[in-house]
């Protein structure tokens, strides 16, 4: 949890329950839904500049599965490794890359993008961090201040408002609509991705 000139906001780190052999994932995804109730208003998905390998087209795959391929309108590419550009900028990266999957990515989560210096500090570290607040608060005025959610989402909600007295029963049957619900959000990934 933090603050952003007076702003309260929330960050979950998501990263293991995209890893295709993780331990406990439904567990995982359960309590990752629980953590962002009543649904995320944005998602950063962080890639190493020039790196965007086939793994993350999988793990940007299974996000889409996980959460719903309607997040795509709530997310916003964080590029690591800004000082790998040299001469060039970070548009012109993206405009000429010749990596089909990262060209993709960008198109269909509306051409938002910053990128990070790693080895930044003072002002151009403050620097970043305002260009990344403000395409926060850009997709955020685009989506009406709307956070992207689904029926796991809902599910949550009811988890978390259940009475505590029979916590372990709420959590098992929870979880069980964790199970069917990443089953239909993939099975609906399917059927968008052949119409």
């Amino acid at each position: 949890m933090g603050t952003w000139k007076g702003r309260s906001f929330l960050v979950v780190d998501t990263s293991p329950i995209f890893e295709s052999k993780a331990q406990n994932q439904e567990k995982d995804i359960g309590d990752c839904y629980l953590l962002c109730v009543p649904g995320p208003h944005v998602l950063l998905l962080v890639t190493q500049l020039g790196r965007f390998t086939a793994q993350d087209a999988i793990a940007l795959r299974r996000v889409k599965e996980m959460i719903g391929a309607g997040v795509m309108r709530h997310m916003i590419v964080l590029f690591t490794h800004k000082e790998d550009l040299a001469n060039e900028t970070l548009h012109e990266f993206v405009i000429h890359t010749d990596n089909h999957s990262l060209r993709s990515l960008v198109q269909e989560c509306g051409r938002r993008y910053c990128a990070f210096n790693n080895r930044a500090s003072g002002e151009e570290h403050q620097g970043q961090l305002t260009e990344l607040m403000t395409l926060v608060s850009r997709l955020e005025q685009e989506c009406n201040g709307s956070f992207h959610s689904n029926d796991l989402f809902l599910h949550a909600c009811v988890f978390l408002s259940s009475d505590s007295s029979e916590y372990q029963e709420a959590y098992r049957c929870y979880l069980a609509k964790v199970r069917q619900e990443l089953e239909r959000q993939k099975q609906d990934l399917k059927e968008l991705e052949g119409s």
